[in-house]
């Protein structure tokens, strides 16, 4: 360690000693800190309800899908989607949410992983961070506790100002209130672990002996095959550069690569050998398309779209002005100050920094050529889900500013740092809900373009001014659990009420990708011989306007209602029929290789 000899420095080192014996209680009080600012990031999948995310319900779908297969070691989550080996998602998140499923059902459980892997984030990064920022120079003999080592006063405080910054870190937050991605969050999840357990085979800490320690990390190695297989050939790849970065004894080196190395052999040809029925790949994509323009790393921009070619990407694609920020400080100030920064902390800084800026750059339209070559495009549907990787590497960065600037690790400056950052994801933290609960059992998703008829009210409307609501008097029939708001019950198309008999269908729906054609919707009531009573044919409507399918959001619900008026003298009405048609070729879209959703009503 590194003596500071200026009159600043010793008032610095006297004040963090201080600090060290009078108010810290060793690593437990940064755990609970670390916890209670983690809540700021899954607070908001506490509201009742789902989030809309692009995903929509089909994490909710593939769970309850889990839940009645008979070979759970081979099943695949592939309601909704086509089988892709490396660039779908692997079974493990929904694993851990069939153990929470009994105490909080399906939407409860997709919540809970979600929230789980978002502090599974930030514990991985306070324990690498700390393991790697405590200034250990290989000598086991230091000690890591804060109380007793002023260095590890620095790594603790240090690797709290790293979680936070990757648990609201915009691209997570993305992932999770945005994208709804269930595998790719616990694989943002793993992959700080992953970092940690190499980190401790390359040199020794509190007596860890590097077997021990290089066996962890194959093992998360292996499990990242689970979660998504094309972002693990990258993390293996990012995990055996720091296996063997310099800095460590070759044979410690050598030890922790090969157990990377045969944990990627053993979790990949595992999955592949009990998932070898879906092709390797799905269809051919452009990747290069969405190559990310250097701009929008930095734009303040937030929204809920998709990703799309070119430069108006609708996902928000920024990495974090607090995140950028801090870790360009830490290049520059510890580059700078090289000799006042120890020799692991150094190669763990110069690491990361290369190795975020390699991959940062692999997203950008300069690696289109790259992306054009099919063995790197069939691991990735875009170039930006490489984000998953550079998350740990910028929060290490950010995190590591006290250490190569230690008048930041004074408490109040530290205390505002990590003030900061808080507040600078606060924009972030505003997803969209709905109280709309479809049948997880029963999904209603048309076609290949995906989209899903979430939920439906049949209710009787016998007079002017009649709206269904959900479970009230009145209600003959319905898929899911949903009141629909007053703003979309109009009676679309303008068609005049009268007191006669009528049905009020009100239906729910969600794009799960951009619509390039504008289907139209069929509403038609069916009596006990099979006969057409009434129908509505034509555009869906929102509000008492057409609203046309190829502008809807993708994950957004989209509420309408249609009117059907019934002749008194006609038979009773047994079932509702909706669907939706080309209406250019009549063709309907199938939903479970039916034609048509039906909705049984009552006398």
């Amino acid at each position: 360690m590194s003596t500071v000899t200026s009159s600043s420095g010793r008032r610095l080192r006297r004040s963090v000693d201080s600090a060290t014996a009078q108010h810290d209680a060793g690593r437990g009080s940064y755990l609970l800190a670390l916890l209670l600012l983690s809540l700021f990031a899954w607070a908001p999948l506490l509201y009742p309800g789902y989030i809309q995310v692009h995903s929509g319900f089909l994490p909710v779908f593939n769970l309850a899908d889990l839940a009645a297969s008979p070979d759970k070691l081979a099943w695949l989550p592939t309601i909704g989607v086509a089988p892709d080996l490396l660039r779908g998602e692997g079974p493990l998140a929904y694993w851990l949410a069939l153990l929470l499923r009994p105490l909080a059902g399906d939407v409860g459980a997709v919540k809970g992983v979600f929230a789980l892997s978002i502090i599974g984030v930030g514990l991985g990064l306070f324990a690498w961070t700390r393991r790697d920022l405590a200034g250990f120079e290989g000598d086991s003999s230091h000690s890591e506790d804060s109380t007793t080592n002023p260095q590890g006063l620095l790594g603790a405080r240090a690797g709290l100002l790293a979680a936070v910054v990757a648990i609201l870190w915009p691209p997570l937050l993305a992932t999770v209130y945005v994208r709804g991605a269930l595998g790719e969050t616990v694989f943002m999840a793993l992959v700080p672990w992953a970092l940690w357990a190499v980190t401790g085979g390359r040199h020794p800490v509190s007596g860890v002996r590097v077997p021990l320690s290089a066996g962890v990390a194959g093992a998360l190695v292996a499990a990242l095959f689970w979660t998504q297989a094309g972002l693990a050939l990258w993390a293996t790849a990012l995990l055996l550069t720091w296996a063997l970065w310099p800095g460590a004894p070759s044979r410690r080196r050598g030890i922790t690569a090969a157990a990377v190395l045969l944990g990627a052999l053993l979790g990949g040809g595992l999955f592949w050998l009990l998932h070898s029925e879906p092709s390797a790949a799905g269809p051919a994509l452009d990747v290069a398309a969405h190559a990310v323009y250097p701009y929008q790393f930095f734009s303040p921009a937030w929204g809920f779209g998709v990703s799309t070619p070119g430069w108006q990407d609708g996902l928000p694609l920024q990495l974090g002005m607090a995140a950028l920020g801090l870790a360009a400080l830490t290049v520059v100030l510890g580059f700078g100050k090289r000799a006042h920064v120890s020799r692991v902390t150094f190669h763990a800084l110069s690491f990361a920094a290369i190795a975020a800026l390699i991959l940062v750059l692999l997203t950008t339209t300069l690696a289109r050529p790259l992306w054009r070559m099919e063995p790197l495009a069939a691991t990735l549907t875009y170039p930006w889900q490489l984000f998953a990787l550079v998350g740990p590497l910028l929060a290490l960065l950010a995190g590591a500013v006290v250490v190569v600037e230690r008048r930041l690790a004074v408490l109040p400056l530290w205390a505002a740092a990590v003030a900061l950052v808080a507040l600078s994801s606060y924009p972030y933290l505003a997803p969209r809900f709905t109280q709309v609960t479809p049948d997880p059992a029963a999904p209603a998703i048309f076609g290949a373009q995906r989209v899903t008829l979430v939920a439906a009210v049949v209710s009787e409307a016998g007079t002017v001014g009649d709206r269904p609501e959900l479970g009230g008097q009145g209600e003959t029939g319905t898929v899911g659990d949903w009141e629909p708001s007053r703003r979309d019950r109009p009676e679309p198309g303008g068609a005049t009420l009268s007191a006669t008999t009528a049905l009020t269908v009100t239906l729910a729906w969600q794009a799960l990708q951009p619509i390039d054609f504008d289907y139209n919707v069929f509403v038609h009531a069916i009596d006990a011989d099979g006969n057409r009573v009434a129908q509505w044919d034509g555009q869906p409507t929102r509000g008492n306007e057409s609203y046309p399918m190829s502008t809807w959001p993708v994950g957004e619900l989209i509420q309408n209602s249609y009117r059907l008026n019934l002749d008194p003298a006609a038979a009773p009405v047994q079932r509702v029929d909706v669907g939706l048609y080309n209406w250019q070729t009549g063709e309907r879209l199938l939903v479970n290789g039916e034609d048509k959703v039906t909705l049984e009503v009552g006398p």
